[in-house]
């Protein structure tokens, strides 16, 4: 997004005199336009699974795939919250799940996730 003229979010509304009902449903216009060069966000995907299924995900396209090395990832980036966590402090532990779903998006299996942070916070 280089080309901008402004230093906010720069939008364009349109408004269009179709002569319709909008109170009746079948007379409802909705859509959606594909920007040419996307939303200028660059997406990452991470996949939290084992075996077959972490190696499926990798031919697939997934940027990471597996399930133990995000884990030990996540622990290694957050080495302080982890020490509170074994230090007695059960809050962290919502955290630390929160890191595991948002590196992984909606690749996550929360049960899987639980289950091995749980073992690795052991």
């Amino acid at each position: 997004m280089g080309n901008e003229v402004s230093k906010f979010n720069e939008t364009v509304e349109c408004h269009m005199r179709l002569g319709i009902d909008v109170r009746q449903a079948d007379q409802q216009i909705r859509s959606t336009v594909v920007l040419p060069a996307g939303l200028g966000k660059e997406v990452k995907v991470c996949v939290i699974a084992k075996g077959a299924k972490a190696t499926e995900a990798t031919e697939a396209g997934a940027d990471f795939a597996g399930a133990e090395e995000i884990i030990d990832k996540i622990i290694a980036e957050n080495a302080d919250s982890v020490e509170s966590y074994k230090n007695g402090n059960q809050k962290i532990f919502g955290f630390l799940m929160g890191q595991v779903v948002r590196t992984a998006g909606k690749g996550a299996n929360p049960k899987l996730a639980k289950d091995l942070l749980t073992e690795k916070l052991k």
